[in-house]
């Protein structure tokens, strides 16, 4: 003998409608009375009696489950206890009248377009062929009318519910250890604390600006001097500046670094003491420094033995 197979009949997954039925809410008490088994949720007639029955049903875990059993002596039934031993058939729904409904978001799940049934009067529970999903629920009226869904409209026991925003939390604020921490009493009211912070943010921005404005004279003057020194070409004052408003510290690094030319008054002196500058191969004899130093000390006198030189003026980058 085969072993029984337990079904189960209902649980609180939302179901294709869009509600789900509180099991610890289905009363079984008149199903089990006469736990009858239907195809479709068609009741017998003529032409088609109850194929069935449940036995051993629970409710335990938030699931309602039976044992099918079929009539033998019942040619429909032995059909359809073939086809779900095969896997024909699979699925199951519940039919009840609706005893309570909650729109309590408590009792609301993600997707949810109905109210949840938290009461229901179990009536019947049928095998279909085709169903919204596992647990796909037939509902009747106190007056024992089907109420259909199916059209996405509300019925007067369960109302489509409108959909809600998440709530925000919000964090609880300490006002008094705010009111602290500004240097304000505790007691200080809401206005006080707010035109405190007002003033912070005023102040700090003076203050920035004020670095900032600062910062850029303190450039300014470094790169400055950095040209007077020789050290740098005046071409390169503009970006050498964007640098130090960047990075002052070691934009000045780098500048100190850099060796200035000796006196031009003293390379002037050497120049006409210890060389005679009478064409401009004379000037090759000069050290580096002592070449610039007459170079930019004598600019006229220069100019004429380089063009005498070379046939045209030199070209100054400074």
């Amino acid at each position: 003998m085969p072993k029984p197979v337990r079904v189960r009949l209902s649980d609180e997954s939302i179901n294709g409608n869009g509600f789900w039925v509180k099991t610890e809410g289905i009363d079984i008490s008149l199903f089990t009375q006469n736990p009858i088994m239907l195809y479709n949720h068609v009741r017998w007639d003529d032409k088609q009696l109850p194929p069935g029955k449940w036995i051993d049903i629970k409710v335990e875990n938030g699931e309602l489950t039976a044992e099918p059993y079929f009539d033998e002596k019942d040619p429909f039934a032995v059909s359809l206890k073939e086809k779900f031993e095969q896997g024909i058939i699979n699925m199951v729904s519940i039919g009840g009248e609706i005893v309570e409904t909650s729109e309590d978001p408590a009792q609301l799940k993600p997707g949810q377009r109905y109210g949840t049934i938290t009461k229901m009067l179990l009536k019947e529970v049928s095998f279909v062929d085709v169903g919204s999903n596992r647990n796909c629920v037939r509902l009747y009226d106190k007056m024992g009318t089907v109420i259909n869904l199916e059209d996405g409209k509300e019925h007067a026991q369960l109302r489509l519910i409108e959909p809600k925003e998440p709530e925000t939390k919000i964090e609880t604020v300490n006002m008094k250890q705010i009111a602290l921490k500004l240097g304000l009493v505790e007691s200080a009211s809401e206005q006080e604390i707010l035109d405190k912070i007002g003033s912070v943010l005023g102040e700090n921005k003076t203050l920035k600006d004020t670095q900032e404005s600062t910062l850029a004279l303190r450039a300014t003057e470094l790169v400055e001097k950095a040209i007077a020194d020789k050290k740098i070409l005046g071409g390169q004052k503009d970006s050498m500046i964007k640098l130090a408003l960047k990075d002052y510290d070691s934009v000045k690094l780098m500048l100190d670094g850099i060796t200035a030319p000796k006196s031009l008054t003293g390379a002037r002196e050497i120049t006409l003491k210890d060389v005679k500058i009478e064409k401009y191969e004379d000037l090759t004899k000069l050290s580096n420094e002592e070449f610039i130093a007459f170079r930019d000390e004598n600019r006229p006198d220069y100019i004429k033995l380089y063009e005498k030189e070379y046939g045209r003026k030199p070209i100054f980058k400074n």
